[in-house]
């Protein structure tokens, strides 16, 4: 009886275990979803910057740093996008094929370490645009409109 019992209880405790590891999946997969949503926006937001033309007679300097600042901010964000649509699909399916218990430690533990990386992809995208849009309106405005601008842009940061 005590065994049966012990048995009993040691089966809810894993049950209960592998929904809370279930409920740290889902929240994983919400935050990839969200964070690639995002960066799909504002990948969409860059390749626009890179398209617009900017005057010949602006400084060579300030033209390459804008495309710089562009181009980073587009291949960060599709970077992200691409890493996270691969954790939505295959994180639930790693952790879902395996023996025991391990492999969703195993899946959760790399979902988790991809997380972080494209939250740092993630603000590094968005600080290259942020940078991007400065040295856009550094080569469109005269002194005054830079003046205001990027002060306002320096106020909201």
């Amino acid at each position: 009886m005590i065994q049966a019992n012990k048995a009993t209880v040691v089966t809810e405790f894993h049950k209960e275990t592998l929904e809370v590891r279930n409920m740290e999946l889902e929240f994983y997969l919400m935050v990839f979803e969200r964070i690639s949503t995002i960066s799909a926006l504002l990948a969409g937001f860059a390749s626009t910057a890179i398209q617009v033309e900017v005057p010949e007679e602006s400084s060579p300097l300030l033209k390459t740093c804008y495309l710089l600042f562009a181009a980073s901010a587009l291949g960060a964000h599709l970077l992200v996008v691409v890493v996270c649509t691969m954790c939505t699909m295959w994180g639930p399916g790693h952790a879902l094929r395996g023996k025991d218990a391990g492999c969703v430690d195993h899946a959760l533990a790399v979902l988790e370490s991809a997380e972080r990386q494209m939250e740092m992809f993630f603000f590094f995208g968005l600080i290259s645009y942020f940078l991007s849009c400065i040295f856009l309106v550094c080569l469109l405005f005269d002194l005054k409109g830079r003046i205001l601008v990027c002060s306002i842009f320096l106020v909201t940061l």
